[in-house]
Order: structure tokens, then C-alpha cells, then sequence
């Protein structure tokens, strides 16, 4: 399975061992779309997601608050896509915390998944 970075590049990330089994266990623990869920649907996820993308931030890369589980299926169901061109423009972690912070990226992630990771950065 090739997972193409935002750029379309296949990011060797991807393929290692640590990633392969953190998406397992993200999958397992949270096996529907928390994006649909906030709006009352129940949609299987099928793509494990960095709420900051890690082009943004890499030292995230494997912390499991910087992680959802997203739908990304044919037709109007497709949360990962439309997270990824929501956050496309935010290249940079100071803007794209600050952004989290005012709420202008409020449909990224959950209410409670923000304010996990917002804590977290914090610390």
C-alpha cells in the first residue's frame, strides 16, 4: 500500500514499522470517522490522520493526540480530503497552532481531540 504525502510524493514514513503500528492500534481503538461523528453519523474510518499534518510539525509524527480516525470513501463521505484542503495553506506550526487556537481550523478535529492536543503543545 503507497500512502502519498499532501504533495503527492510517497513519504517512507509511511511504510515503517512504527507508523504501521500505531495506525493499527488507532483503528482499532477508534474504528469511526470522528469527524462524521461530531455530526451525529457513524461512517467506518478507514485512513489514520495527523490532525497537524507532520509537513507542519515531523516531531509529531508518532504522538497518538496528534492522531484521528478519518473516513476517506468515494462520494460525500470523504472527511480526510476535506480536512487535507482545509489545512493545506498552513505550512507553518506557529500559524497553524494559532489558527487551532482562534478556531479557525475548529472542523479539523473534535472539540475534545483540539483540546487534548492544544494542552498538550502547551506543556
Amino acid at each position: 500500500m503507497k500512502t502519498k504525502g499532501s504533495w503527492g510524493k510517497v513519504n517512507p514514513f509511511y511504510q515503517s514499522k512504527e507508523w504501521r503500528a500505531l495506525r493499527e492500534e488507532k483503528l482499532e481503538q477508534n474504528p469511526i470517522c470522528e469527524l462524521c461523528e461530531t455530526i451525529g453519523l457513524v461512517t467506518p474510518a478507514n485512513v489514520v490522520d495527523h490532525i497537524i499534518p507532520i509537513e507542519v510539525n515531523e516531531e509529531l509524527k508518532l504522538e497518538p493526540l496528534n492522531l484521528q480516525s478519518l473516513c476517506e470513501h468515494q462520494g460525500s463521505n470523504n472527511c480526510h480530503r476535506q480536512k487535507t484542503v482545509t489545512t493545506r495553506p498552513f505550512r507553518s506550526f506557529v500559524r497553524f497552532v494559532k489558527e487551532m487556537e482562534d478556531g479557525k481550523l475548529r472542523f479539523i478535529c473534535s472539540p475534545e481531540a483540539r483540546k487534548k492536543l492544544l494542552r498538550f503543545l502547551k506543556e
